[in-house]
Order: C-alpha cells, then structure tokens, then sequence
C-alpha cells in the first residue's frame, strides 16, 4: 500500500523522519513522509501537491493535538474518527464547522479507526476514537476550548490542520485518518504545556504510529 504521512511542524518531521524516514519501505507499505507547514493552508494545499504525485492509498495526519476533554490527557492519542472545523460558519442552514456543499463532518475509515485500537497496548497513553476540530488558532485558554465544545460538544482534540487534509482527501476521494498525539490539557496556560512537551518527548513518543502503519 501506498502511504503518506503527513506532520505540520519541523519538530514533528524531525522525530518521524528517525521513526520513518522520508521514503521508506515499512512492511508490504512504500512510506512517503512530508511535512506541510501549520494551518488549514499549508495543509490542503500539500495534500493535493502529494496526491497529485504519489497517488496514495491512505492519507495519515499526525503530529501533536491540544485535549477538549476532560478524560482525554497528555500523551493519549486521539484517532480521528471524524473531523470538523471549528472556525467555518456558512449560515444557520448548515451546522456548525460545515463548509456549504460538504459533509458535515468527515469520516475516517471504520478499518483504520479499528486497526489503531487494535494496536493500542503500543501505545504510551490511552487510544481514543472521536472528533478531532480544527482551526486556524492555537487554542490557549479554557474559554477558547468551551467556545469550541459549544459548537462540538464530543470534540476530543482540536489542532490545526487534519479537517483541512480530510476536506481535501475527501475530494480528492483518497482515505484519510488523523491520528494524534495529545500535548496539553487544561490548564490556565496550555501554550506553557505544549513547551514543556517538547521539551520531554523522547523519539518513541510517536511509537504508537509506526505499529499502526506496519498492521494494515
């Protein structure tokens, strides 16, 4: 199978790039791993320059996501089950987060979900499937995160690019799942927990991913 794994920031490419490589082979699967930039831009816009290239099977989203819940902690993953921008509103005759002519949300494979769950004991936290909601917003304070649990009462995770990537795959019709690492949680100040992760994330934190991949 044809993979591409797709990571927004420099620090996450630097940590898959050692679980990864850039294009290797994991298994019966070809890998191609490409870092996209942070945003819902930077995100689409590398989604369909790879698709267009590559011609993948399967899309996988990963990096680090911000908690919405209270029984989803640092270092859980989050499996995208679906996805839902909280930052898009087209009038009160579509819900919340729905781009007009779209899904509401964006769904992943049911098998994929299933095989991340299957592969959970690898995992250095809990394995949760639910919503993930992006936006374009590092989501800091508590009363940004109620803002979007008003909108998405079940989101679990917010970042910044996976309703993005799930938009375009969903064009594009290639499967997509998002499947991230959660690096603060409540708290007065998340933007000083997501520093201090980094500053203790060890190169096995994204363990979890290769196991997943390698059981397709």
């Amino acid at each position: 199978m044809e993979i591409v794994v797709l990571v927004a920031m420099e620090t996450e490419h630097r940590l898959f790039l050692k679980l990864l490589g850039e294009n290797a082979r994991l298994g019966r699967h070809h890998i191609t791993l490409k870092r996209c930039g942070i945003g819902k831009v930077n995100a689409a816009v590398m989604a369909a320059d790879v698709i267009r290239d590559v011609h993948p099977d399967l899309v996988i989203s990963s990096g680090v996501a911000g908690s919405c819940s209270a029984d989803v902690h640092t270092m859980d993953f989050v499996i995208g089950r679906e996805t839902a921008y909280h930052d898009v509103w087209c009038g009160k005759e579509f819900a919340p987060g729905q781009v007009q002519g779209l899904p509401e949300r964006f769904r992943a494979p049911e098998e994929y979900v299933k095989a991340a769950l299957d592969n959970a004991d690898s995992a250095p936290g809990a394995v949760i499937p639910g919503l993930i909601a992006s936006g374009d917003a590092f989501i800091e304070y508590r009363e940004e995160v109620q803002a979007i649990l008003k909108k998405h009462p079940d989101a679990l995770a917010v970042d910044m690019e996976s309703a993005a990537l799930a938009q375009t795959c969903y064009i594009k019709g290639v499967p997509f799942i998002s499947v991230r690492l959660i690096s603060d949680s409540d708290n007065d100040s998340r933007y000083s927990s997501y520093k201090d992760f980094w500053k203790t994330a060890g190169e096995n934190s994204f363990a979890f991913i290769k196991r997943f991949i390698e059981s397709l």
